[in-house]
């Protein structure tokens, strides 16, 4: 989603005092919104609800808290999942019975997927996605 200045959006934060401001028309509106999202996330496996550690850019210690984002390779760097083709921010190589997609990675939740795929098929357990795993194993 791109803001008015062509900005790249990943989430839409609003604040609490802003939404109680709402008609109770526009809040039940909200509400179906935020439903139908958490429906879709439990069909894609994922958690319904995360929750997030919100600061505003203008805070004095924002820079300071996108240098920790960075170094541990959360802030700017999202890749493409080569078996989902999501947008991802933590993803690995892949496992050695899925080794290589033409060079692409693979992201935690494909990662959950096969781990439970060859638990089930053949018994095997690849272990828990590891985002610094920088080696098929």
């Amino acid at each position: 989603m791109a803001n008015t200045a062509g900005i790249e959006h990943k989430f839409v934060v609003m604040k609490i005092s802003d939404v109680e401001q709402l008609t109770h028309h526009e809040k039940v509106a909200l509400g179906h919104i935020g439903e139908a999202i958490q429906e879709i996330r439990i069909k894609q496996g994922k958690s319904p609800v995360n929750q997030y550690l919100v600061i505003n850019t203008d805070e004095p210690y924002a820079d300071e808290v996108i240098d920790i984002l960075k170094h541990h390779g959360h802030w700017g760097m999202v890749e493409t999942c080569a078996w989902c083709g999501e947008d991802r921010e933590e993803l690995r190589n892949p496992h050695i019975f899925d080794y290589d997609r033409n060079g692409g990675k693979m992201c935690r939740y494909c990662w959950d997927h096969d781990r439970e795929v060859y638990k089930g098929s053949y018994g095997e357990d690849i272990g828990p996605f590891d985002p610094k795993g920088e080696t098929a194993q």
